[in-house]
Parts: C-alpha cells; structure tokens; sequence
C-alpha cells in the first residue's frame, strides 16, 4: 500500500551541501561539540541548534523529557533547520522515542521540521504531545501516543497553530482516552496531509475528533489524504470536525480522506458571525460504518456549501443538515470499499458496491477550484489510498525532497 502524498516542503529546497550536520545520542556525556564523534545530549542540541543545522538524532535508548522542551531557533530564507531521526545509518527512516509524564515537545522557532519523533505520553495530563507554533514549522513521520486518567478535561495528541505549519504522513493513537480530546487541533492556515489517526473505543460517551479544524476561512487550511480510524458509532466520535470562523474568502478544503467507523465522518459547524460568500468544500471523501456521513450542524447558516464525490455508506444519513443543491455526484456505499481497514489497509478493494464504485472514480483536481499546493500523480481513485495495478503500474508515490 502507498499513501497519496506527494508535496516538497519549503526547506527541503536547500541542497544538503549547504547543511551542517550535528549529532545527537541518547548515551552522550553532556560534553561533546555536536560532531558524529562527540555528539550533543538532546538537551545541548536544544541549546546550540542554529540555522543550516540539519541535527541527527539516533535512536539509542529513551529520550525522557523532564519537562516541557522549545525548540525556539528559527530558520532563515537561505538556512532551514531539520532534526532528523535515525536508528544505525544516517537517513535510514529512524524512529527516535521520547517519553513525556505531562510534558509537551513545542516549536516556537519559525521553519523548523522535525522527522521521526515518537512522544509517548504516558500521564494522562498533558494536554498535547507535540505543539507547532511557529510559522512555516512542522513534523513529518513522527508518531505520538496520548492516553488520559480520566480526570477530565481536552486532550490532544498534536496542536498546531502557527500559519504554514504542516503535519505530513504522521501516526496519532488516542485510542486510550478515557474523555474528551483530539487527534490533530488546528487553529491557523495549515496543512495536514497523509496522516493515520487511531480513535478507536476512545472517550466512551465524550466528544473525541481525529482532526479538529478551526478554519479561519481562507482555503490554505486543508485536510487531505488522511485515514482515520474509529471504534464504534455511538458516542460523539467524529472523524473530522471544521469550524469555520470569521474572515477570509472560502472554507479550507477536506479531501481524499478515509474515515472508517465513526458517529459522524465529517461535521462542519459554523460561528455566527461569518461571513455569507464563503464555501465549505468536501471533496472525494470515503466514509463507512458510520451513523451520518457529512453533517451540518448549523442548519440554519448562510454558508455555501460544495460537497462533492463524496462515497458514504452510514445508518442514519449520509448527508444531514444540506440542501438539495449542496449535494453533488453522491455515491452510495453498500459494502465495504477497502481491502482490509480493521488493520490498516485501506488500498481500495474491487468489490461491488465497495472499493469499484471508486476506483478511477475521483473528481479531478482541475474541477476543483482552488490552488493545488501538493504535486499529485496519478491521482484517480477515491479517498486517501490508491490501488497498485497488476504488476505495479500506476500506483501513486511519495515524494518528499531531502
């Protein structure tokens, strides 16, 4: 299976010669100069870390996060910061693990990409894993678990609030929340792209979304190629939530997900005061075993809608809360679609009724009005996940630039 993802990040422009490369290791001594023979501690690299830094951290042992870490240094035009993790060899898609009791991992320096972090946050008190504030900041195949005491209150997994930050091809697990709280929580221009967000039987009776998105109205806010993966439908369980908030000229595009087995796919709910020329977009979603597939949940706003090509298959309604004219090419589901979603695999199936109502089936992008920020190839089929043709041609590839 591959993902439907295939963007080049801002830094990522820089050749890697301009790069310094500093090191990190978990059994450094606390001394070193930051070289590959005498590596930075974590802690030293937070400290020392500089524009045109790319710093490797390998994945040799638990990182335990004493307290809250900022990484506060921003990049440059012409000097991205990178920290990279790694197991053996340098870029070999390492995974570097961070234990956190109540303690969060934030970026407040502007430009700054993280790769392959793991916070596992084992308290049930934090209200966030990772914390992307600065602008143009963001985390790429990182990995963050958050589980809850039950004491009550929201909790999230990743926050992201910054303009121009990104979340790309990241595995969120809330499946241990025992109340309300979230996947992904975005309150600015963002993209969040490629990810995997496990619900599961998460919060009982709470509201717990995947993806929460307050849009500010302006269509660089896009939540596109995600899976998310549910426990139950009864409950408050959402898959994607968006709410649109005042300013702006249109509402950030939801498209290309997979929401499996939730209360409601997607719920989009609207403040008082926005205002009437924008449009709320659902595009090319696929949305199974769920109770309502899209849900307005402001019945009586004035905002435009255009939900489109969207494959549902729910008890209680596919579409609640639109017009008749809001409503564009809607597929019904009436098996599943996909290959083998309780574990994962969401490649679409052949089945009738199933995967073959989308495969080869998506609305092209040049319908859709809106600039394209990811490169996308061989787009064609429905949802987040495209299937392989016999012998591996046409399967779509992820491409992102070191």
């Amino acid at each position: 299976m591959r993902w439907l993802i295939c963007i080049a990040l801002l830094a990522c422009t820089i050749a890697d010669a301009a790069l310094t490369e500093r090191y990190v290791t978990q059994a450094a001594g606390g001394t070193g100069d930051g070289t590959e023979g005498d590596p930075w501690t974590f802690t030293q690299a937070v400290a020392a870390y500089a524009p045109g830094d790319r710093v490797n951290v390998k994945n040799d042992g638990t990182y335990v996060m004493a307290g809250d870490i900022t990484l506060s240094t921003s990049a440059t035009a012409t000097a991205p910061i990178y920290f990279r993790a790694y197991s053996s060899t340098i870029g070999d898609d390492g995974i570097a693990t961070f234990t956190s009791t109540n303690h969060s991992l934030i970026v407040t320096g502007e430009g700054v990409q993280l790769e392959g972090f793991f916070v596992n946050e084992t308290s049930g008190n934090a209200t966030k894993n990772f914390s992307i504030i600065g602008k143009s900041s963001g985390l790429y195949r990182c990995k963050a678990i958050i589980s809850d005491s039950g004491a009550g209150g929201s909790l999230g997994a990743i926050a992201m609030s910054g303009d121009g930050t990104y979340v790309i091809n990241c595995k969120i697990d809330i499946t241990s929340l025992a109340s309300a709280g979230y996947g992904i929580h975005t309150t600015s221009l963002v993209e969040v792209y490629g990810n995997t967000v496990l619900v599961g039987n998460s919060g009982a009776a709470s509201t717990v979304i995947g993806i929460y998105m307050l849009v500010s109205g302006d269509e660089g806010t896009t939540a596109r190629f995600n899976n998310i993966q549910g426990g139950h439908t009864n409950g408050s369980h959402i898959g994607i939530q968006i709410d649109q908030l005042s300013g702006g000229t249109a509402g950030g595009p939801c498209m290309d997900n997979n929401i499996y087995l939730c209360d409601v796919g997607i719920n989009i709910t609207d403040a008082p005061d926005i205002a009437d020329s924008h449009t709320m977009k659902c595009i090319n979603n696929v949305i199974y075993d769920v109770r309502y597939g899209i849900q307005n949940d402001d019945v009586g706003n004035t905002v435009k809608f255009f939900i489109a090509n969207n494959a549902i298959k729910a008890t209680s309604g596919a579409y609640d809360g639109f017009g008749d004219n809001d409503i564009k090419n809607a597929i019904t589901l009436t098996a599943n679609p996909w290959t083998d979603p309780g574990n994962g695999d969401f490649t679409p199936n052949n089945t009738a009724g199933g995967g073959a109502l989308i495969r080869g089936k998506a609305l092209p992008t040049s319908f859709v009005d809106f600039d394209e920020s990811p490169t996308v190839d061989n787009y064609r089929d429905v949802g987040a996940v495209q299937h392989e043709d016999s012998g591996g041609g046409g399967a779509v590839i992820i491409i992102i630039e070191d």
